[in-house]
């Protein structure tokens, strides 16, 4: 009988195998591939920048003459400005500079006279016989001239306030005036925000002249919370000058003037919306 002969490769069958031991789970207790959490590297790359930053303290800022800037880690800041824009051009400079391109394009129908020594003074000449105008023409000229109001140099300021006043002359039916009285509210409202005391003075008196045309009185109490918070913050505001080189009369009196006459003319709902806008008004009738 042949006995059999142990080889090396039965033997090495023969041993049984044996799981590795991990070093990190020695129990064998391998976690589940759904039980990992996963790690997201941006995330922590900004964790650990934050952490390794040096602490800085934060900086509040707090209002200028009170206790709190004696606190530790502020700042003082100043207060917002309440100042007015010196014109409406600085606000609406597109919208005013608008004239300026009509004026040097020639669509204008006006032009300029310079007087000379002994001659007569500088006036507007209109290319066209205004009394000849169509009302499709005025309502157009209108709103043209509107825009010149709030300009402040010459001759746009010339120009506008002239021929502004040029129109009003003629006689036309107030429809169109009132038609365009959205686009006179907003040239005389940023007008009278201006601090030149003679463009405030013409201002007025367009809108006095504007007032005593038949119908535009009452057609002009809408726009009263547009038209008047200037001349608030100016007669109305408590700061009264007790000095006054101006010629002329003063402009609080002005102002009053033309309050009383948006009275007399606007109706019976006039004097109430007056009295919302600026309450230190007192009605025409209570003074006579």
């Amino acid at each position: 009988m042949i006995s059999r002969v142990p080889r090396e490769c039965r033997q090495h069958n023969q041993i049984p195998h044996r799981k590795p031991i991990d070093i990190l789970f020695p129990s064998g207790d391998f976690p589940r591939v759904s039980t990992l959490i996963p790690r997201d590297i941006v995330k922590q790359n900004i964790r650990e920048s934050r952490l390794l930053q040096p602490k800085r303290d934060v900086v509040r800022e707090v209002p200028p003459f009170s206790t709190q800037t004696l606190q530790r880690n502020t700042r003082a800041v100043s207060l917002p400005s309440m100042r007015q824009s010196k014109t409406a051009e600085h606000k609406q400079g597109e919208e005013w500079g608008r004239f300026r391109v009509l004026y040097e394009r020639n669509e204008l129908p006006v032009r300029i006279v310079h007087g000379v020594p002994g001659e007569k003074a500088k006036a507007l000449r209109w290319l066209v016989d205004s009394r000849s105008l169509k009302p499709e023409h005025i309502a157009a000229l209108i709103p043209m001239f509107a825009s010149g109001i709030p300009l402040v140099d010459q001759p746009y300021r010339f120009i506008a306030e002239r021929g502004l006043n040029d129109l009003l002359d003629l006689d036309f039916h107030p429809a169109i005036l009132i038609h365009c009285m959205p686009q006179l509210v907003r040239g005389c409202r940023a007008a009278l925000y201006s601090f030149d005391i003679d463009k405030k003075k013409e201002v007025l008196s367009l809108i006095t002249r504007i007032t005593r045309r038949d119908l535009c009185g009452p057609a002009l109490v809408p726009f009263y919370r547009q038209l008047l918070p200037p001349l608030r913050s100016t007669s109305h505001g408590g700061l009264r000058m007790d000095v006054r080189y101006a010629p002329g009369r003063p402009l609080d009196e002005m102002i009053e003037l033309t309050l009383n006459e948006l009275e007399r003319t606007g109706g019976p709902n006039a004097f109430i919306n007056i009295k919302y806008i600026i309450p230190t008004y007192t009605s025409v009738t209570d003074s006579i």
